[in-house]
């Protein structure tokens, strides 16, 4: 079962010049969206076995991938991969995009 919902969003065009833009979507009977058509653009929604997305297609083109424990560990968003890494306890320990790398470390209060 799937369900289709409609709203009116305000869009800044230039400097104090808003436009209205269309944004529809559907989700699916788990309510995860599912499709979205936004100015005229349909892009979709595809999920993996576990509820996370996987990959957009259509109006943009995005991939994502996932550890065993539900973290992101890739994706790749307009062309430009992205890499992240993870320590034991699921903490953001570094991210690689562009091939520039950044690392993260907790202090005493996490």
């Amino acid at each position: 079962r799937t369900s289709t919902h409609a709203y009116t969003l305000p869009h800044l065009r230039k400097p104090n010049r808003y436009e209205f833009l269309l944004l529809t979507y559907t989700v699916d009977g788990a309510g995860n969206r599912a499709s979205q058509v936004k100015g005229g653009t349909t892009t979709n929604f595809i999920l993996n076995t576990g509820d996370e997305l996987a990959a957009t297609g259509g109006g943009f083109t995005e991939c994502y991938s996932y550890n065993a424990a539900g973290g992101q560990t890739n994706r790749t968003l307009a062309g430009t991969g992205c890499t992240l890494a993870y320590d034991y306890e699921g903490k953001l320990t570094s991210s690689t995009v562009g091939g520039v790398s950044t690392s993260f470390a907790c202090d005493a209060l996490g």
